[in-house]
């Protein structure tokens, strides 16, 4: 199975982020481009591995609620 070249527009509706986004992980160095492509593409499969580390980065741990001590009920 070969992979597929998409552009940064493509690759945003393939995982559902804005083309900004894409950028970013560009300029992250979370994704790549294909060297010597114009315009810039992409290897979907490395679009869809960025978009599951992002999602596992950015995931913050639930906080346990806190009541204030200083307030009365």
């Amino acid at each position: 199975m070969s992979d597929i070249g998409v552009t940064a527009a493509e690759a945003a509706v393939q995982v559902g982020v804005t083309r900004a986004t894409i950028d970013t992980w560009v300029h992250r160095g979370h994704l790549t481009p294909i060297p010597d492509t114009s315009p810039r593409r992409y290897w979907l499969t490395d679009v869809f591995a960025a978009e599951s580390g992002r999602q596992r980065t950015m995931r913050r741990p639930k906080r346990p609620a806190t009541i204030a001590k200083d307030q009365p009920p």
